[in-house]
């Protein structure tokens, strides 16, 4: 009797072992593919980028953990080469979100805070009123606030624009890149938004990000306007993976 239940034991063991044995390969597989999307040389970042961007839902968010720790512990060259990856690629999650920010602090080039304020604001937005000076209106100058919704969502290379009435779905109504991004301070950038077909054009915004994070302001004329007109958004998530590419 005991030699039997010893012979089960073992038994389940070893199966219990072997059903997981492919989830267990594959954390490996990201693991080796995340160091290749950071390796020094640039022909082997360019095919692993390619190997990354056939990955399924799962797989990416395997390979976007895979990154966080060599965004916490790399030298520059690795850091850098991880938020490239992470940003080409469009992983997200909050800890990946976080582990870029704080190495692009720790690089501190201009480039590399331009670019950690764009993940510092990645999110879903909904724009919620008009200020100027000491006058606030309602986006739709309506005397209520208005019922349908325009969400700004911001992702880590662009601006998306999503209308979103209250009884038909919401759809896409505008994108723009992200042009020049030059810092002023800590929490206030001049972002320039372009069309992507029209890399010559576009309009310059002064973005300002509150403390807590939960309000972003956005004002065209901030520079040359001692009470510039400025549209305010409210956080509603900070997750811009629900956008199609």
């Amino acid at each position: 009797m005991r030699a039997r239940a010893i012979a089960f034991t073992t038994c389940t063991v070893f199966i219990a072992f072997a059903g997981s044995g492919s989830a267990c390969a594959k954390k490996p597989a990201e693991e080796s593919l995340a160091q290749r999307l950071v390796a020094k040389d640039a022909s082997s970042r360019v095919k692993a980028l390619t190997e990354a961007k056939a990955l399924p839902p799962e797989a990416r968010r395997t390979l976007a953990g895979s990154l966080v720790p060599l965004l916490r512990t790399g030298d520059t060259d690795t850091c850098l080469n991880a938020v490239d990856a992470a940003t080409k690629l469009g992983l997200g999650g909050e800890e990946l979100r976080a582990a870029v920010i704080d190495a692009l602090n720790r690089v501190g080039t201009e480039d590399a805070l331009a670019t950690a304020f764009l993940y510092r604001i990645a999110g879903r937005w909904n724009f919620v009123y008009v200020r100027k000076g000491n006058r606030r209106w309602w986006p739709d100058h309506g005397l209520a606030a208005p019922r349908n919704q325009t969400h700004y969502i911001f992702r880590p290379t662009e601006l998306v624009m999503e209308s979103r009435p209250e009884f038909n779905p919401p759809s896409i109504t505008d994108r723009f890149v992200y042009g020049s991004v030059r810092g002023v301070s800590p929490d206030l950038f001049d972002v320039k938004l372009q069309k992507p077909d029209d890399p010559s054009g576009g309009e310059i915004k002064r973005f300002k990000l509150s403390a807590n994070g939960k309000t972003l302001e956005l004002a065209v004329d901030a520079e040359g306007n001692a009470e510039p007109t400025v549209q305010v958004l409210e956080l509603v998530e900070a997750n811009w993976s629900d956008v199609k590419q």
